[in-house]
């Protein structure tokens, strides 16, 4: 199978896949009220936990539903085991992200099986627009009972 089926094969598997997905996310986030999604310019209180640089592979907009998901991978190679082990162990856990003007956005980050190393950002489209190429920070609340 060439390189370019592969793209093609994964990009269908994920919009499927995550059409139910994002359908849950959009209706958990339209149950939170108004402020949820909404930037955040400091970070929460809580514990920072863990923070990769990332860089965005693609990104879709489920405007009916006002949900944006975003293709990503780690933006240094060298970040690249630590972000699997990340995207392994809390899939599907919510997570912030830091856009280039500097404000912190809620989503959930999916791992994909298929994909070594990369995942897929959902968050509230009117929150954070994101574009391919571009950089973000990825930070991995400390999970409860770990401190």
């Amino acid at each position: 199978m060439s390189h370019k089926n592969r793209i093609t094969l994964v990009r269908s598997a994920i919009l499927s896949f995550l059409l139910l997905a994002t359908m849950a996310e959009a209706r958990m986030v339209a149950q939170a009220g108004p402020a949820a999604g909404k930037a955040q310019e400091q970070p929460k209180a809580s514990p920072a936990g863990e923070t990769v640089t990332c860089r965005v592979l693609d990104t879709w907009a489920v405007e009916k539903m006002g949900v944006a998901l975003a293709l990503f991978h780690q933006s240094d190679k060298a970040d690249a085991t630590k972000l699997a082990e990340l995207l392994r162990h809390r899939d599907g856990a919510r997570v912030e992200f830091q856009t280039p003007d500097g404000c912190w956005h809620e989503a959930r980050v999916l791992r994909l099986k298929a994909c070594f190393g990369r995942g897929l950002l959902v968050f509230p489209a009117a929150s954070a627009a994101l574009a391919p190429r571009e950089k973000f920070r990825l930070r991995f609340p400390i999970e409860k009972g770990s401190l």
